[in-house]
Order: structure tokens, then C-alpha cells, then sequence
């Protein structure tokens, strides 16, 4: 897949690596988001924690950014007929953290 939202000559870094997660948390600071990526230690039972991959930190307005492409990027692949299902209960766990931070 092309990279997109890219100007000019991309080039890596030497300790560029890729990362599997299957799950993530946000600290939203300021004017700054840290995105942690981890792996699910016992994805049955997803209470026995996590090991963090990495963490990614950025501006609100990339972070807006990055956002905006994704939800774009989900729509189009759903048009497409390719359903994306969330589990039923992280669906829920998902609305109550976004409710709990309507609240604060």
C-alpha cells in the first residue's frame, strides 16, 4: 500500500520497525497525544493486561488529522461491503470511555 499524506522524498529511520497491537490507550496532554499500542496478553480473557509495543506521541492537530483519515479510510472499506464488527463488549467499553470523557 502507497503511503499517503506525504510531501516530498520519504526516507526511514534506522531503528524503523513495525509493530503488531491489537488493542490501545490515549493520554491526551495539551496540545499533545501519546497513542500506546499494545498486544493483549490472553485476548479471551483481556483482564490479565497487556504488553505496551510502543508508544506514539503527536500534535493535537496531527493526531485531528490522523483521525479524520482513518474514519474516512473505515467508511470507504465498509462501502466496499467489508463489514468491520467490534465485539459487542468493546463496542460498550468504547461508549463509556468516550461518556466519561464527555463528562470531564
Amino acid at each position: 500500500m502507497a503511503a499517503t499524506g506525504f510531501i516530498g522524498e520519504v526516507t526511514r529511520a534506522h531503528d524503523y520497525r513495525t509493530f503488531f497491537a491489537n488493542t490501545f490507550s490515549l493520554q491526551f496532554g495539551g496540545a499533545d497525544l501519546l497513542i500506546k499500542f499494545a498486544i493483549t496478553k490472553d485476548v479471551a480473557n483481556p483482564q490479565t493486561g497487556v504488553e505496551e509495543q510502543c508508544t506514539v506521541a503527536m500534535s493535537s492537530i496531527s493526531a485531528k488529522a490522523l483521525m479524520l483519515t482513518m474514519k474516512t479510510i473505515i467508511e470507504q472499506v465498509e462501502l466496499l461491503g467489508q463489514a468491520i464488527p467490534l465485539a459487542p463488549e468493546v463496542a460498550e467499553l468504547l461508549n463509556k470511555v468516550v461518556e466519561d470523557a464527555k463528562r470531564k
